[in-house]
């Protein structure tokens, strides 16, 4: 028992683990509140879009001599919105749209990048190391992140809304357009946050994962999300032990237990629907 303790405890009498332990919960609450509608509404690609698409952000930024971060949001927000803006506007569904700005997007991106040639800490916004994380990432986390989210929990009924029922929403007066934008802004604006966490390649599965989880599991939307959070909050502080004690990356290993925390929730799931329907009449009486 006490090993067990100790294994859980050590890592965070480090300050680099506590800043990683918040970091990582951060960005696990702020996937599963956007991911939550980002799998109802059928978005899930979006990220990884916004993510490949985000190397040009990132490689501009460097060039210009700008905090890369800074110059990605403004870039990620606005890929969000192009893709938007095809599949409504054209000819063109909303996957072949992910796929015609995310494959620019990074091809501009990848042609910076080599252009340059030498590019500061590129494994880390490709593959993430929240092991890395500094205050003011936890500072920018916290004040972008819950601006993010209390914008979704503002509107969240008119989100539901748009989810279930698009066409009952415009008749109700809901402003389906504008906030089905900004739910892709703010989307962009969540990727991009989470890249110094989970990196390029692992951001999408962190956004999807959790919240599919809470599909599985959960009925209404509120408790879907809770759910996801959870799911979320644990899969992010085992997965940084894990990193911790088998050096391994951060944000792989975050994004696996989250895929354990989805199989198991099919598994409970299926059990959950096989007890239904085999109950007998009159048993709930």
């Amino acid at each position: 028992m006490e090993t067990a303790l100790g294994w859980l405890i050590e890592p965070l009498a480090q300050p680099f683990m506590q800043r990683a332990l918040v970091g990582s919960i951060g960005v696990a609450i702020l996937c599963a509140v956007v991911g939550t509608f980002v799998v109802l509404l059928g978005l899930a690609f979006i990220g990884e879009g916004v993510s490949h698409g985000s190397l040009a952000g990132l490689a501009l930024g460097f060039i210009l001599k700008l905090d890369l971060l800074l110059v990605s949001i403004p870039f990620g927000i606005g890929l969000a919105l192009a893709i938007g803006y095809l599949a409504e506007r054209t000819r063109t569904r909303f996957d072949a749209a992910v796929g015609v700005v995310f494959a620019t997007s990074a091809a501009l991106g990848i042609a910076l990048i080599t252009a340059v040639r030498v590019f500061p800490d590129l494994n880390s916004y490709l593959f993430g190391n929240v092991l890395a994380i500094r205050p003011l990432d936890l500072a920018f986390l916290g004040i972008a992140g819950g601006l993010v989210i209390a914008l979704i929990l503002l509107l969240q009924k008119e989100l539901i809304l748009l989810a279930f029922d698009p066409e009952m929403a415009r008749v109700m007066g809901v402003p389906t357009r504008p906030l089905y934008y900004l739910l892709l802004g703010l989307t962009g604006l969540t990727v991009v946050i989470c890249l110094r966490t989970l990196g390029v390649i692992l951001v999408t599965a962190l956004l999807v994962i959790p919240a599919s989880t809470g599909r599985q599991l959960a009925v209404r939307v509120p408790t879907m999300m809770l759910v996801a959070v959870v799911a979320s909050c644990l899969s992010a502080v085992a997965g940084l032990l894990l990193s911790y004690h088998f050096n391994i990356s951060s944000g792989a290993s975050i994004v696996l237990c989250s895929a354990v925390c989805f199989a198991v929730s099919l598994v409970a799931s299926r059990r959950r629907r096989a007890s239904a329907r085999f109950e007998p009449i009159g048993a709930s009486e």
